[in-house]
């Protein structure tokens, strides 16, 4: 299995996703995860946790109008993506890059596209990430911090 998560760009956003992550892996052992990111800052980051074998650095800028960009998530053949951000260039993304199955939060712009919406309580937290898999049946081992 191929996931794509769309993260947000901050750091505390990104470790918030960190135990999403590894009940993600504990679901599925030979998962394989990609992060999908625009801050370099934040590419570095996850580079260094253990969890994410992959990183996708996403254009700036009109990111869901860039074919080549798109194309390049297409030929990568993700299984599922997952929607921390509530962005619309990264709903727009997922959608016209042929993921089949989109989990993200219902507050997001465009959530019409996600195959699956779940609902969002602020602030973000952890607890929001690991409702996007509960609704997966990922069972939830570890619900605070890893990495």
């Amino acid at each position: 299995m191929k996931i794509a998560i769309f993260h947000m760009n901050q750091l505390g956003d990104i470790m918030f996703s960190l135990p999403m992550i590894y009940n993600l892996i504990q679901c599925y052992p030979h998962v394989q995860i990609y992060s999908i990111c625009k801050s370099l800052f934040i590419t570095e980051f996850v580079e260094l946790t253990t969890l994410i074998g992959n990183v996708i650095v996403r254009p700036k800028i009109l990111g869901f109008f860039n074919r080549e960009f798109i194309n390049k998530l297409k030929s990568e053949k993700f299984d599922l993506s997952i929607h921390i951000s509530q962005s619309i260039d990264s709903t727009l993304l997922g959608f016209f890059s042929g993921i089949p199955e989109r989990v993200g939060f219902e507050s997001a712009l465009m959530s019409f596209l996600f195959t699956k919406k779940i609902e969002f309580t602020d602030p973000p937290s952890i607890l929001n990430n690991l409702n996007l898999i509960k609704s997966l049946n990922v069972e939830i081992s570890k619900s605070d911090y890893v990495g």
